[in-house]
């Protein structure tokens, strides 16, 4: 793959994100891939598995079963983009020297637990040396920015960078929930739609209320944890408590802070950036340079993840596919890529169904119902028979019940 790296020797990651002892320097961070992630053997290195929350039987945490795997991955753009795009001619990034800025911790300053204790985990950052700021975040809890040291300050967008690290945290009640009402699947969606190349989900233990049904929710929690892991690539970490969470935010801040020490920022100017066709320009970007990360200014990475903002067709098209039980936003991504809006489906089910009828005549066996199935091959992305039939029931269903109400 272009800009791939083949030549490091990565550590698992529950080496690599363990605590450290705080007079050791902490390894260079490292990214993980969406696409060649596999569950890997125990290793003595690796803690035992911690028992199940309410079943008794042990499951690997995921943040120590895998591999960190060094990567300079391709963007995937089934959502919301142009199918064309070329690099302006005229583009030249914005270069700041890694003298210019600090590296800060940014909370947003609408999480729940925040709301529940304003200060609390900002106080306790500051208290481990941290320097933090709380601020109203278009996505994620927690993101890091570069922030320009006063004297270097021109009063433009550069002052504050984006770096390429993004943090959802979920207190396990509020994944519960999430998943209940599909909040899970379209934060999921907005976090790889967004072109960061590092995004870690932090699940929190919540004891109180959760497992009022002990066997209700364990299964759906580990199956979301697993999928969250190894099909979006998110690195996930599970902690026990709120000063456990606090603990792993200090160790990655400096994670962060050792990566990015001295490092020189490319950024995209905001007069380049557009939300149809950012996905796209950062895949350019990447294979045209593959040793250079390029960020946006905090006020662009603002506007690129509005929930208000620009919402393409395809996009569009792309949720409404997530309405549907059983369609996670990577095989929404699969059929958007065949079909690109509900049109294109609709026609193609209505051929389909003429074909069928014509086939039927010579014992053929094919379904339109099952049309759909092979999207995404043989991944675990692949539709499926059943979920095939549940989208053409959706899709013809609604357009049939449209027709009857005119």
């Amino acid at each position: 793959m272009p800009g791939s790296s083949t030549s490091r020797n990565p550590a698992p990651l529950a080496q690599s994100y363990t605590m450290l002892n705080p007079t050791m320097p902490p390894p260079v961070l490292e990214m993980a891939s969406n696409a060649s992630n596999t569950l890997l053997p125990r290793t003595a290195s690796a803690p035992a598995p911690a028992p199940s929350r309410n079943t008794g039987r042990t499951r690997p945490r995921l943040s120590h079963a895998l591999e960190v795997l060094d990567v300079d991955i391709d963007i995937e753009d089934p959502y919301a983009t142009t199918n064309r795009f070329e690099i302006p001619a005229d583009f030249k990034g914005k270069v700041i020297p890694g003298s210019q800025y600090d590296v800060v911790l940014v909370l947003d300053n609408r999480e729940k637990s925040a709301r529940e204790n304003p200060d609390g985990i900002a106080r306790a950052l500051r208290a481990k040396g941290v320097d933090v700021e709380r601020r109203a975040l278009e996505l994620g809890d927690v993101c890091w920015i570069a922030k320009r040291k006063p004297h270097f300050c021109d009063g433009t967008e550069y002052d504050t960078i984006t770096l390429d690290v993004i943090l959802e945290r979920k207190r396990l009640d509020d994944l519960v929930g999430s998943i209940k009402d599909g909040r899970f699947h379209e934060q999921k969606f907005r976090l790889a739609n967004s072109a960061i190349k590092q995004v870690f989900y932090v699940v929190e233990e919540y004891k109180n209320g959760v497992y009022e049904d002990k066997n209700r929710f364990d299964l759906a929690i580990d199956t979301a944890l697993s999928q969250t892991q190894v099909i979006d690539g998110f690195m996930v970490k599970e902690t026990k408590s709120i000063e456990d969470t606090i603990n792993y935010y200090w160790t990655l801040h400096r994670h962060i802070q050792h990566r990015y020490e001295g490092k020189e920022l490319h950024v995209i100017p905001s007069q380049h950036i557009r939300r149809y066709n950012f996905l796209k320009f950062q895949k350019k970007l990447r294979h045209r340079e593959p040793n250079k990360s390029y960020l946006t200014a905090f006020t662009q990475f603002q506007f690129l993840n509005s929930k208000s903002g620009f919402i393409t067709v395809q996009e569009t098209w792309a949720r409404m596919l997530l309405c549907v039980i059983g369609v996670s936003p990577e095989k929404a991504g699969e059929i958007v890529k065949r079909y690109p809006t509900m049109r294109s489906m609709y026609l193609a089910f209505l051929e389909g169904e003429e074909q069928e009828r014509m086939e039927r005549h010579l014992k053929k066996g094919f379904k339109v119902k099952h049309m759909l199935e092979d999207i995404g091959g043989n991944t675990g992305r692949r539709i499926g028979p059943a979920l095939s039939e549940k989208i053409y029931n959706v899709i013809m269903g609604s357009v049939q019940d449209d027709c009857e109400s005119d």
